[in-house]
């Protein structure tokens, strides 16, 4: 159970330090005393968006709808699109999945699938490569030592066309 923690917040930092190569991206903080509605919150200059961004890693096939929590899921699904330009969803890294792809996938999108499927326990894989917006990743280069490098930038331009 220790190592999946920190193997989610690791996701979560490896997504907040590919954000701020783009812009101004922040943290909110996550305590015992508040619960925050996501991870992460921008203004982005280059396009001109607000975002709102829970991030979820899970080593199972189709995501847990358990890792989603409540109030999670209505801040996500009250923010997406509540004012022009502006997006709320989830982050989700598929560790199970050959390449460990991520995927962009909106609050409302998520509530629109739990009205349609009630009682579900999880988010199937392909109900979210059909909705959502994969998140590119660029590959290591052992010779650069460069690690994996999450492609934000134009994953930003893509949502903003939606």
């Amino acid at each position: 159970m220790v190592q999946l923690l920190r193997l989610g917040r690791a996701f979560e930092t490896e997504f907040l330090i590919a954000c701020r190569k783009v812009g101004r991206c922040e943290k909110l903080p996550d305590t015992r005393y508040n619960k925050p509605p996501c991870d992460h919150y921008s203004v982005w200059s280059q396009p001109k968006i607000l975002t709102f961004f829970e991030c979820k890693s899970t080593n199972c096939r189709d995501l847990p709808l358990a890792d989603m929590k409540p109030h999670q899921l209505e801040a996500m699904n009250h923010y997406d699109h509540a004012f022009p330009g502006t997006y709320a969803g989830f982050v989700i890294q598929y560790r199970a999945l050959n390449g460990s792809p991520v995927y962009y996938i909106a609050g409302k999108a998520v509530q629109g699938y739990l009205d349609q499927h009630p009682g579900v326990r999880y988010l199937p894989t392909d109900f979210v490569r059909g909705s959502g917006i994969s998140i590119g990743i660029r590959e290591a280069n052992p010779n650069t030592r460069l690690c994996n490098r999450l492609e934000i930038g134009d994953f930003l331009v893509r949502l903003n066309k939606t």
